[in-house]
């Protein structure tokens, strides 16, 4: 059966709907489906709605309820990644629709019970265990660098894992170093955070795949491309790669997974477009948020395969109800930027839509000034950039850090 497109009304340029025609025209209908359903363009939605796909499910009548079983495995492929629609005369009346829950392979506690809330960041030094030892630290936190973890294709110490028909390659060199600090955190009944990320400064020395980055020339890490094939399934493997290695004990545990850093800095930690002055200065709002809210959906979906006690989390800055940039030169990539309010306003609405699941939150909440910094935040000594309005402050510190609860005692 060959994917066929059918005619409708767009609000686009014929060049930028032919452009995502070509690229599926004469497939067939499951592949067409699968490469446009990860493409970033708007207008891969477009024609993605109106392909004619196969019928995994059952026929049911409009205005009735009934429940649909269908195998989760289909000749070695796991649809637990897959998105859902319900459809009626070739329209779709629902979706997409994402799978919300998954029986766990590992029946485990990976976050331990803790006297106290308190931690420290890990430095990757022999002083942070015994800076933790000495506060009596109960969690920490550290960066797993998924450009020295993924490799391209197999190395000098390659562990090859099968993902759905294609083979994939983890760095044992970068996970024998991980397993060192982990095993030790462990042992002192210490909680990790793993701080997902990849350091641009690594490239030079692994063999990272270019299809897992969006662009080439970013500034300090890159975003998780997972809008083609070859780096969404990258990204799956390594994400379920962690989760079972750190959910059992032994090698050390993770409890909460945070996806990039402080993704509200686009142009410093998430780009995804070329940003080098030849092209549109920063992503459409909803193209970004898209693109992000795929990798932390998938990301979940990677964890909680093995353990459902381990989340995973959005992480932000200390801005909150406008964007860095908003007031400055909109041709300046320095102020690339989104104001993490509306970012959650977005997640919040769109992850419920297509299946909701229980992510949760990484706040930067650091202290604008030194010294007196109350004084400062509040315009006393300095200019105002705290308030306690959660729609309009400027800002979210720890001097205002009542305005986050409010925040999400609102949307819960």
């Amino acid at each position: 059966m060959e994917a066929k497109s059918r005619q409708t009304n767009i609000k686009m340029t014929a060049r930028k709907l032919r452009r995502v025609i070509n690229e599926v025209r004469g497939k067939a209908v499951n592949e067409a489906l699968d490469m446009l359903r990860f493409m970033p363009y708007f207008a891969a939605r477009v024609v993605e709605k109106n392909v004619k796909g196969s019928k995994v499910g059952d026929s049911f009548t409009m205005n009735s309820s009934k429940t649909f079983t269908i195998d989760r495995f289909s000749g070695g492929y796991d649809r637990l990644y897959d998105k859902y629609y319900i459809v009626e005369s070739s329209k779709i009346v629902k979706g997409p629709i994402y799978v919300t829950s998954v029986t766990p392979a590992k029946d485990v506690v990976v976050e331990k019970p803790v006297s106290s809330p308190k931690g420290l960041v890990d430095e990757l030094k022999e002083s942070s265990f015994t800076a933790a030892e000495d506060l009596r630290s109960n969690w920490t936190a550290l960066n797993i660098d998924f450009t020295q973890l993924v490799q391209a294709g197999p190395g000098s110490n390659s562990e090859a894992i099968s993902f759905n028909g294609n083979t994939y390659y983890i760095n044992k060199d970068y996970v024998n170093s991980l397993d060192s600090r982990l095993k030790k955190y462990e042992e002192m009944g210490i909680n990790v955070v793993a701080v997902v990320i990849s350091f641009v400064s690594q490239e030079p020395y692994n063999n990272y795949p270019r299809e897992l980055k969006y662009i080439d020339n970013a500034r300090w890490t890159n975003g998780f491309n997972t809008s083609n094939n070859v780096g969404r399934d990258n990204f799956i493997v390594a994400m379920e790669y962690l989760a079972d290695r750190y959910s059992s004990g032994g090698n050390g545990l993770i409890c909460n997974y945070v996806i990039g850093n402080e993704v509200d800095y686009a142009y410093d930690w998430n780009e995804i477009i070329p940003n080098d002055g030849s092209t549109e200065t920063r992503a459409a709002f909803d193209t970004y948020m898209e693109e992000y809210a795929r990798a932390l959906r998938l990301a979940n979906l990677a964890v909680k395969k093995y353990s459902d006690d381990i989340s995973v989390s959005i992480s932000l800055s200390k801005e909150w109800a406008k964007a860095v940039g908003s007031s400055k030169s909109s041709s300046s990539k320095l102020y690339d930027s989104y104001a993490p309010k509306t970012m959650l306003d977005w997640l919040n609405y769109y992850s419920k839509k297509g299946g909701d699941y229980d992510w949760t939150l990484c706040p930067h909440n650091y202290p604008i000034a030194s010294g007196n910094t109350a004084a400062s935040e509040t315009g006393i000594t300095g200019s105002v950039q705290i308030s306690g309005d959660v729609d309009s402050t400027k800002r979210i510190t720890q001097n205002n850090l009542e305005v986050l609860q409010m925040y999400l005692d609102r949307i819960s």
